[in-house]
């Protein structure tokens, strides 16, 4: 559900509430400045009203490891992280941690570069950072490409 003008709150009646260790259960939310504010409060004056039409509401969900969304993957591109920043929210995720497995030689700090610029632009979900996979973590065999260890290149990331 999106809601109206930032700097107006918001008042979701009607909708099933995702809580922390408890069942969900019918009530209302207040949002304002984009978050949840209160919720099975009353409607504050000057309220924008909206009907959840029973709909489930919970906090947007913060996806920690994840190589892209739909047919955008991330390390291909900063054109593929604005679009999956786009498409993300429509599945409640509001942040994300993109994951990048072959960006770790010298070549592509450049490309890691331009890939971090898109993080700054992202018009949807947030990015606060990568999710930077292997090989310096990697155990042998694990799947990633591995490299000698370079503390240099370690520092440059």
């Amino acid at each position: 559900m999106k809601t109206t003008e930032q700097n107006q709150p918001t008042f979701i009646h009607n909708v099933k509430l995702v809580r922390p260790g408890e069942s969900i259960k019918p009530g209302t939310a207040l949002i304002h400045d984009g978050r949840i504010q209160e919720l099975d409060g009353s409607a504050p004056e000057g309220a924008q009203m909206l009907d959840g039409n029973g709909d489930l509401l919970s906090p947007g969900l913060i996806d920690l490891h994840t190589h892209g969304i739909g047919h955008f993957l991330y390390e291909r591109s900063p054109e593929e992280i604005l679009a999956a920043s786009e498409m993300l929210p429509q599945y409640g995720t509001t942040a994300a941690l993109p994951t990048l497995y072959r960006v770790f030689n010298r070549g592509s700090l450049e490309h890691l570069a331009r890939l971090t610029s898109a993080l700054l632009n992202a018009k949807g979900a947030r990015f606060p950072g990568f999710h930077m996979e292997g090989p310096f973590l990697a155990l042998p065999g694990a799947g990633a490409d591995c490299i000698p260890g370079d503390l240099a290149l370690l520092e440059d990331l």
